[in-house]
């Protein structure tokens, strides 16, 4: 099994969170990117799911931040060739599409794959993947899934970071669950805040959430 890259495991296991960004205007990736380092991450993920998405990416990688910037939704060949030339240190996606996985080893780029079923989190395992989304979270049935899915590839080494329906109320359910790495969320930085830069307003949201990832791995509420 490939390792994770060391940078990359040591800032999920710090944060525990992977804020989950869609950005719309290229211009506002670094001052987003300022907001969520000032309230302590140390890494994000740009969804590639708008026209101005890479250009955010890159202009969010650039920024001098300190963040660790990856790429989410990347399900094709040039998607992950053209996020890896972005500047993106990891790569994200909703399945375990073969030729994007493929591509993105070519050009450097880090890829996470997404498994919701035994078959599907089998195949990421037999392939070598050592991290792997769970997605949709809530909707494929929570925590309560994602254990019993885990459970029998535990010796595997298998880590996973659960993304889709997740907040400030079931984050600890998803945190506390066996080989739960880090979760995602765009919850801490909503769409509809960045497109208006409403920065003080994230900046809460995101320390609010990072300390109750925090006091979680510590043990607390």
């Amino acid at each position: 099994m490939e390792p994770i890259p060391s940078e990359l495991l040591r800032r999920l296991e710090a944060d525990r969170l992977v804020p989950v960004l869609t950005i719309e205007n290229p211009a506002r990736a670094p001052r987003l990117g300022e907001t969520l380092a000032r309230a302590g991450y140390g890494l994000a993920e740009v969804a590639l799911r708008t026209e101005g998405a890479l250009a955010a990416l890159q202009a969010l990688a650039q920024a001098e931040t300190g963040l660790l910037v990856g790429a989410g939704t990347v399900i094709r060949p040039d998607q992950a060739e053209a996020a890896a030339a972005a500047g993106a240190a990891f790569g994200v996606s909703p399945g375990l599409v073969e030729n994007a996985a493929a591509a993105a080893a070519k050009a450097g780029l880090f890829f996470i794959p997404g498994a919701v079923t035994p078959s599907e989190a089998l195949r990421a395992a037999a392939a070598g993947f050592p991290l792997v989304k769970f997605f949709p979270a809530a909707a494929a049935g929570g925590p309560a899934w994602l254990r019993a899915l885990a459970a029998p590839l535990t010796e595997s080494g298998l880590r996973w970071i659960p993304t889709g329906g997740i907040g400030q109320e079931n984050l600890a359910d998803y945190l506390a669950t066996p080989g739960v790495i880090a979760c995602g969320g765009s919850w801490i930085a909503p769409p509809n805040l960045v497109a208006r830069g409403a920065w003080e307003e994230i900046e809460e949201r995101a320390r609010l959430a990072l300390n109750r990832a925090r006091r979680i791995k510590e043990g607390g509420p």
